[in-house]
């Protein structure tokens, strides 16, 4: 079953489940499972063999996910760890990129914990826009998503947890307002 959604700012997930077709968003990008850019139908590949597709819903689904932005038509996703935030780097053929797994939260079904490897993603200050990854889960790497918006937003106390695409410095983190890009 193929689907495309470019939520409201252009949010996109790509999904391991299903193959979804590339939509025109500018913004940020989650895709859910491996993708890999092909220009006859608008998929992509990535991490060797695995497969990612847009996602294309208005509810949030548990699985594995690239997370980045676009930029024109280019496609930006994670693929390192920087000191403060999570640097994106542009879709090239045979590149590896983060894949993080996205899954309900035990203690309240509305919230989301994103998690690469062994740690979690959080929303790690009140005075600078950070993104940081941690191997413990406070209410700061507890997520909820809002479609409308296209972004994830904190539940912490840390008042820059609003995550978004920086395509002026192609990096994904948290800032206090929707001033960047969306995911």
């Amino acid at each position: 079953m193929k689907r495309k959604m470019c939520l409201g700012g252009g949010l996109l997930l790509i999904a391991s489940s299903a193959i979804i077709t590339l939509a025109a968003c500018s913004s940020f990008n989650l895709h859910k499972d491996n993708v890999i850019r092909n220009a006859a139908d608008n998929t992509i590949t990535v991490n060797g063999n695995r497969v990612f597709t847009r996602f294309t819903s208005d509810t949030l689904e548990e699985g594995n996910y690239l997370i980045g932005g676009e930029i024109g038509s280019t496609l930006y996703f994670i693929s390192s760890e920087g000191k403060n935030n999570l640097p994106a780097t542009a879709y090239a053929s045979g590149s590896n990129y983060f894949v993080f797994n996205i899954v309900k939260d035990s203690s309240n079904e509305a919230l989301w914990n994103i998690k690469y490897g062994e740690n979690y993603l959080y929303a790690a200050s009140s005075s600078s826009n950070n993104l940081k990854t941690k191997s413990t889960l406070d209410d700061n790497g507890r997520w909820t998503y809002n479609p409308e918006k296209s972004q994830f937003t904190a539940n912490g106390s840390n008042t820059r947890k609003v995550m978004r695409f920086n395509s002026d410095s192609e990096l994904v983190s948290c800032y206090s307002s929707s001033s960047q890009k969306p995911l």
